[in-house]
């Protein structure tokens, strides 16, 4: 299946802000905050690109709770129900956790979405 326009342009968005919280020193090492204030700062970049798309975004401990994945930007029509899944996201940031990062990844295999990101 080819690359959409609006993928790419989905993906250019997401590498040009992910670049920005590591040029701003968001990745820096030892973080206060640890791990999980860079799953924060990545999860709330993802929400705020999703919604600059128009999306309807799903995130837990940032935007109206988890929805089947980490992040899922939905596609809504006027009668607020989902017609499409342009991105889902799954994030696991702990480096003991590979069992976490294969089952994660996993599901990212099944989900029908134009865009499907892991973050490790």
């Amino acid at each position: 299946m080819p690359i959409s326009p609006l993928q790419v342009d989905i993906v250019k968005a997401i590498r040009r802000d992910i670049d920005q919280l590591a040029a701003d020193n968001c990745f820096a090492w030892p973080n206060p905050g640890g791990i999980a204030a860079w799953t924060t700062a990545i999860k709330t970049a993802l929400c705020c690109i999703g919604q600059k798309f128009g999306f309807a975004v799903r995130c837990s401990n940032v935007a109206e709770g988890e929805y089947l994945y980490d992040i899922t930007w939905c596609k809504t029509n006027e009668a607020n129900q989902i017609v499409d899944i342009p991105l889902v996201a799954e994030s696991e940031l702990s480096d003991r956790a590979v069992a976490g990062i294969v089952r994660d990844f996993q599901k990212l295999l099944v989900a029908r979405a134009g865009v499907r990101l892991m973050i490790h």
